[in-house]
């Protein structure tokens, strides 16, 4: 990678490889590093599908963007897909894991990304290393003083617990760190700042979080919650939720929160080997992922404000807190109404009425037959004869 000589036969190398691939829903590179050496025990390392990178960028656009501050970045995925949207930023990344570090440092060099890459533990500080890359190559600069973010992405480790209290600006956390990304965001955010996290679904219920979603709420930072259904990551069925905070929200959101329970309409299938003793079997798996127009539903909704049971909704701060701080969006959307297609109770009524009529003329005429056939009053005549 310093080698500028060797680094441009590597990134001529992966993009023949790239251009063979017919997926557009996997990045390869990400996809051979998770299953061979990514630590998902210890770390928790489930790197962000594409499309999901996608809502990500589309939720945290914003006009008064210079400074994107991609916080636990792994391979680089969501910088990426912000790229996309947003070539002329400047962009941070910071990533504990020197294990990645390579990759991570090779893609932004392939992507052309303009960035500042820190070996550091966001929560606890404690930096390692510095790396600078301009122009797809790897450059020697010295230290700058680190600028705040207009922009923050993040999809980081879920469910970890602290092992000594973590110290924010707002908060500390001595428990759950699933908020403590959060609140590590607003500290590095500037006054117009806004930021999207990648979290797991209990941090819109649990008791042990109750106070960080209250602190959001009635500081009215909250702007979106976007529950994401299960198989959506390659290694992992888990749900997620896409939470946006947003410290200069409109005049139009200001008070409001806007509740979404996603309904991804695409599928892509793959062919995969499993796992430890099961690597000689190949199975196939399904996978959900955003199409555009999931995309552009999701961001209508949000834009409009519009109600739409099992869908979409966004509702007042006074209402969450009603609900004891709860933003589950199921708790809020409620379901669609469904169309009354049965019968009156009279005519039901009637019908059974009806029925019992002609059951009783069936016996009727049943009992007459049978009568005739075997000439009752005679056989009851024989049987009397026969007692007596």
């Amino acid at each position: 990678l310093k080698n500028e000589k060797e680094l441009k036969k590597l990134i001529k190398t992966y993009d023949k490889l790239l251009k063979k691939a017919d997926d557009e829903h996997i990045d390869y590179l990400q996809g051979l590093y998770e299953f061979f050496l990514s630590n998902r025990d210890e770390l928790n390392q489930d790197y962000t599908p594409k499309s999901l990178a996608k809502l990500v960028t589309m939720l945290s656009n914003h006009e008064q963007e210079n400074v994107v501050y991609d916080m636990c970045c792994g391979m680089g995925s969501l910088t990426i897909a912000k790229l996309k949207a947003k070539k002329e930023c400047r962009y941070i990344l910071k990533e504990l894991d020197t294990n990645v570090l390579p990759f991570l440092l090779f893609n932004l060099c392939y992507y052309k990304v303009n960035a500042k890459v820190y070996t550091e533990d966001v929560l606890y500080g404690n930096r390692k290393a510095e790396y600078t890359i301009r122009n797809g190559t790897l450059v020697n600069e010295l230290s700058i003083e680190e600028l705040k973010a207009d922009t923050v992405i993040s999809n980081p480790p879920f469910n970890l617990n602290a092992e000594t209290p973590v110290k924010t600006e707002h908060q500390t956390f001595s428990k759950s760190l699933n908020y403590a990304w959060v609140f590590k965001a607003l500290d590095n955010l500037n006054d117009t700042g806004v930021g999207v996290f990648i979290l797991p679904n209990s941090i819109l219920t649990s008791d042990v979080d109750a106070e960080y979603r209250k602190y959001l709420v009635d500081n009215d930072l909250l702007d979106v919650v976007v529950a994401i259904p299960n198989k959506f990551f390659i290694n992992t069925d888990i749900p997620t939720t896409v939470l946006k905070i947003n410290k200069n929200k409109p005049k139009h959101r200001k008070g409001k929160v806007t509740l979404i329970k996603s309904k991804p309409t695409g599928l892509f299938k793959r062919n995969q080997k499993g796992e430890d003793h099961m690597k000689t079997r190949v199975y196939t798996k399904t996978f959900l992922t955003f199409n555009d127009e999931d995309l552009l539903e999701i961001g209508e909704a949000i834009k409009k404000q519009t109600y739409e049971p099992e869908f979409s909704k966004t509702v007042d701060n006074e209402e969450i807190k009603e609900n004891g701080y709860i933003i589950a969006p199921n708790r809020y959307i409620g379901m669609k109404p469904m169309e009354d297609n049965s019968r009156s109770f009279k005519d039901i009524i009637n019908d059974i009425k009806r029925c019992d009529t002609r059951r009783g003329l069936v016996k009727l005429t049943i009992n007459q037959t049978l009568a005739k056939q075997f000439d009752i009053e005679t056989f009851n005549a024989d049987l009397q004869g026969a007692e007596q």
